[in-house]
């Protein structure tokens, strides 16, 4: 069943039993109470489906479950690497310490523990991550552009280079070096992301310093 177009379908109930569908179309499909637990699906579009119920397979590396409604579930175990959950609800579900290369734009994750997290190359764009802990967590090479991680905890975390647009109200960058020089750079471009605080300490020799940006091409320290 590879590649099979099975979009727009009612599949509610079926039991798929080692099926291999890597690639196959389940976009906007009824998969209610779907059991696909030992299915191949990597590679799936499950875009907009209704899976509430569904048993999923513990590989859905490359998936497609944007728009996909998640909340409550439990994929600690699952890999999500390369998957797309572009505007997907993981309200209250667990996700997998493990997200490397997974979309995750435009999703809500305010106030979540993304602790210790490997979020290596992921898409985090227009993400808001209020409040969020990503302390020791893995974000290089992440693009955070138009995220929303204002009071989150970046204690110990690996940021990228690039932060900017990324709201940092309230965030504290000490002894983060890379970040600070990010900051400090996109600030002299005009290009800081407008309502934030961040505070630097040892920035260039300096004490500590309190930035405080206004507005995208309007920033004062």
């Amino acid at each position: 069943m590879s590649s099979a177009n099975l979009s727009e379908t009612d599949v509610r109930g079926r039991r798929m039993v080692r099926c291999v569908m890597r690639g196959a179309r389940l976009a906007s499909s009824d998969m209610r109470e779907m059991d696909l637990s030992s299915s191949d699906v990597r590679g799936a579009d499950m875009s907009l489906a209704k899976m509430s119920g569904a048993r999923l397979p513990l590989e859905l590396e490359g998936v497609n479950l944007s728009g996909v409604d998640l909340r409550d579930r439990d994929l600690s175990g699952h890999d999500l690497t390369g998957a797309n959950l572009t505007g997907a609800n993981v309200s209250g579900a667990r996700l997998p310490l493990k997200l490397e290369g997974v979309n995750l734009s435009g999703v809500d994750l305010r106030d979540r523990d993304l602790s210790s997290h490997d979020l290596t190359g992921a898409n985090l764009t227009g993400a808001n991550l209020t409040g969020a802990n990503v302390s020791g967590a893995n974000l290089s090479n992440t693009n955070l552009s138009g995220a929303n991680l204002s009071g989150a905890n970046v204690l110990g975390a690996i940021l990228p280079r690039n932060l900017e647009g990324v709201n940092l109200w309230g965030v504290d960058l000490r002894d983060l070096s890379n970040a600070r020089d990010s900051v400090q750079e996109n600030l002299g471009r005009g290009r800081a992301r407008g309502g934030g605080r961040a505070r630097l300490s040892r920035f260039r020799g300096r004490a500590v310093r309190i930035l405080h940006c206004t507005a995208i091409d309007s920033c004062c320290s």
